[in-house]
């Protein structure tokens, strides 16, 4: 169970599932409530610029003692999260931001910068890939795109199987573009893109690699 912070500061908490955290983050705050206002909330699935501007009006409220202003969303939109810079950067008097994300990336680095951020997610063991690199082949690559199209992963899944396929990419000589397709196949994932579209330049690439070894 994810724990609310001992001590009033802003920060971001990082958690297996931010919808799950909001609920029971809530129901601590309401625990500690007897009878005086604790805390406000917003929670979205996807945080976008109307949202943003919820928090902010919200923040803007009057209080008489410390107030948690809890926000919380499976993704956040740029253009929400710059509109909460201002007021994060010089928060109102006695409030304080509770974000929940489920990763880091899901956070623009000046919001990242500006705010500690505390890992609760459970440890999981790193994706596994259904081929071995160094036997990878034109018909491997097929196999591997054609059935990762039938599971349809969410982008954090997606993801996952970017870094685990980094990794195994250790083993080969990249140079910084071969990193910086990484780099891209991470934003096209940020994006929803879809398996094919994702790793068929990447994979293609990495035969090219093979291949002049």
């Amino acid at each position: 169970m994810v724990q609310l912070p001992q001590n009033h500061a802003s920060c971001v908490l990082l958690v297996d599932s931010p919808s799950e955290s909001f609920e029971n983050i809530k129901e601590q705050l309401n625990a500690q409530r007897k009878g005086r206002e604790i805390y406000r909330a917003v929670f979205s699935e996807l945080f976008k610029l109307a949202d943003a501007q919820e928090v902010v009006r919200l923040s803007s409220l009057q209080t008489d003692c410390a107030l948690w202003l809890l926000v919380g969303a499976q993704s956040y939109s740029e253009i929400a999260q710059n509109h909460l810079l201002k007021s994060i950067e010089e928060p109102p008097r006695g409030i304080f931001y509770l974000f929940l994300a489920p990763n880091k990336s899901s956070l623009l680095p000046t919001i990242r910068s500006r705010l500690p951020i505390i890992d609760h997610r459970t440890k999981m063991h790193p994706a596994q890939l259904p081929f071995d690199i160094q036997k990878l082949d034109m018909h491997a690559l097929y196999q591997f795109v054609k059935e990762l199209s039938k599971e349809r992963p969410n982008k954090e899944e997606m993801k996952e199987k970017i870094a685990a396929l980094l990794l195994e990419c250790t083993k080969l000589p990249l140079d910084s573009d071969d990193l910086a397709c990484f780099d891209k196949a991470i934003k096209l994932a940020e994006q929803f893109g879809r398996p094919d579209s994702i790793f068929v330049p990447l994979l293609l690439r990495i035969l090219r690699i093979k291949a002049r070894r």
